[in-house]
């Protein structure tokens, strides 16, 4: 995991879903490096007890030396002993956001920025202190909305996804397709109008996103090729779609996030010859494996490990066992 870091100095972990094992990727990435780092959160993060099932889970634990940006009220949670560096002008649910030195091994409970601006200022103050920063993203993915901040990001895997091994794959491998969407060519930069709709003689405007002013222009102008749809891209434009055997376009959305079909939909715009590309890329680095569930029905480890080699197309650890990452 430690060659990881070098081309990608601050990552992000987010999860498939809750209790993904975002917390046990972060303690590998902590245990790769002999380095100093730091970390912070989107949200709330590293409590003794899960929020909606109640049960254990596990702490971010953190050694002498680290830098953590984290909400003050936080600090009366953790059994470490710490300095404070700087207190910075960020309001969450758990007070001002604060920067504090770790002075003893331990463990934290970490409620970073909750804001895209005050995520921004927390890195620029991290870096003063670190090279490398770890940052725990929400299980909603609300992460991605800030992706413009991360040179790296995690997607963390768990059995506690779906009781069946192979619906978390496929529900995984349709997040990771989406992840890599490359950037788009005919747009750099978010576009004024809510649909556009590009042909090599024509282009087709519109203030108002709506689905069938959209068909209107396809059955009109068959030679359109490139789709800009601002905003969220449902199963609705899927199946108006495949209901008019719509077929060979690119489809350019602001950013992966937008994009809110599920495996079989996206088979039926693969089918068509679809393609999607965004305006903001996402740079996917691994996907790391928890084949334990909270709920009780763990995955056969190697299974789980070598299915998941096979699927994606991306570095695969199980970060409960360890080792190497599986290219």
């Amino acid at each position: 995991m430690n060659k990881l870091w070098q081309n990608h100095p601050v990552i992000a972990i987010i999860g498939l879903s809750k209790n993904a094992g975002k917390t046990t990727t972060m303690n590998a990435f902590i245990a790769s490096t002999s380095e100093r780092v730091a970390l912070t959160s989107i949200g709330l993060d590293g409590e003794d007890y899960d929020q909606i099932t109640a049960l254990p889970k596990p702490q971010v634990m953190v050694r002498k030396g680290m830098i953590i940006a984290t909400a003050l009220d936080t600090l009366s949670k953790t059994d470490i002993e710490y300095k404070q560096l700087e207190l910075l002008p960020w309001m969450t649910a758990l007070g001002q956001i604060v920067i504090i030195e770790v002075q003893s091994n331990g463990k934290v409970l970490l409620a970073g920025p909750a804001t895209s601006k005050a995520l921004t200022q927390t890195l620029k103050v991290l870096k003063k202190y670190c090279v490398k920063i770890i940052v725990d993203g929400a299980f909603n993915r609300k992460t991605l909305a800030y992706l413009e901040q991360f040179d790296g990001i995690v997607l963390a895997v768990g059995a506690s996804h779906h009781m069946h091994m192979h619906q978390t794959l496929n529900d995984a491998e349709t997040i990771i397709n989406q992840l890599q969407f490359t950037a788009s060519h005919v747009f750099t930069r978010k576009p004024a109008y809510s649909m556009i709709a590009i042909a090599p003689k024509k282009t087709h405007v519109s203030d108002v996103k709506n689905i069938n002013r959209w068909t209107e222009w396809i059955s009109k102008t068959p030679q359109i090729k490139h789709c800009y749809i601002r905003g969220a891209f449902t199963e609705t434009w899927v199946k108006n779609i495949v209901k008019h055997r719509i077929q060979n376009l690119e489809f350019i959305l602001d950013d992966a996030t937008k994009l809110l079909i599920d495996h079989k939909h996206h088979q039926y715009m693969k089918t068509l010859n679809h393609q999607f590309t965004v305006i903001k890329p996402v740079k996917l680095i691994l996907i790391t494996l928890n084949p334990y569930s909270i709920y009780g029905t763990p995955y056969d480890s190697t299974l789980f490990l070598t299915t998941a080699k096979k699927q994606f197309n991306l570095p695969v650890i199980d970060v409960y066992k360890g080792g190497v990452i599986y290219e």
